[in-house]
């Protein structure tokens, strides 16, 4: 566990310094372990983010080793198509010098780089295109009813656009109702 919150450091650390423009194109990984492996490379296997909270920094008496980035586990695609025959995972190779393993019916990247992926490069993902196609449904309108005779109406604050109070709006909002409910208590 500590091993995990180490490296959620050193990824945050990524994070902001390639958001900052400071991390060099050989930084770069298509598993989290090979970007923590290179960027460990790229900064020493003492680096350490100033960040790092006492209980889970590493220094010689507990030391976090540079971890071999081809230990990662074997993968396989899901199809989440409804296909229910089980597939077997890929089984290692010695034959790719990276040691990445493809998983089966994937392609391997050609390159790798720092640069962002563009808009127009995404694909929607399938609920996104399920959303879209019920958005597109013309929507049943139900006609709303009177609230019946000797209810209660509801009290609270309204909704504030000038100072946007609507957090505090709606802790207020609660607390009034639980009052106005149990008056004799308070």
């Amino acid at each position: 566990l500590r091993q995990e919150f180490r490296e959620l450091e050193l990824l945050d650390e990524i994070t902001k310094l390639r958001y900052l423009g400071q991390v060099p194109p050989t930084v770069v990984g298509i598993t989290q372990n090979e970007l923590i492996y290179s960027f460990r490379k790229w900064k020493g296997e003492k680096y350490m983010p100033a960040a790092v909270h006492s209980a889970i920094q590493w220094s010689p008496q507990d030391p976090f080793p540079l971890q071999d980035k081809s230990k990662d586990s074997p993968w396989t695609l899901i199809d989440t198509k409804g296909n229910k025959k089980e597939i077997e995972p890929v089984k290692i190779s010695q034959k790719d010098a990276t040691g990445f393993v493809a998983a089966r019916g994937t392609q391997a990247l050609q390159s790798l780089s720092n640069t962002g992926i563009t808009r127009k490069d995404k694909r929607k993902r399938d609920d996104d295109i399920e959303a879209e196609v019920s958005q597109s449904k013309p929507v049943k309108r139900i006609k709303a009813s009177q609230p019946p005779a000797g209810s209660k109406s509801f009290r609270g604050f309204p909704w504030d656009p000038i100072n946007w109070s609507c957090a505090y709006d709606s802790l207020l909002t609660i607390l009034l109702s639980v009052y106005m409910e149990c008056q004799p208590v308070w």
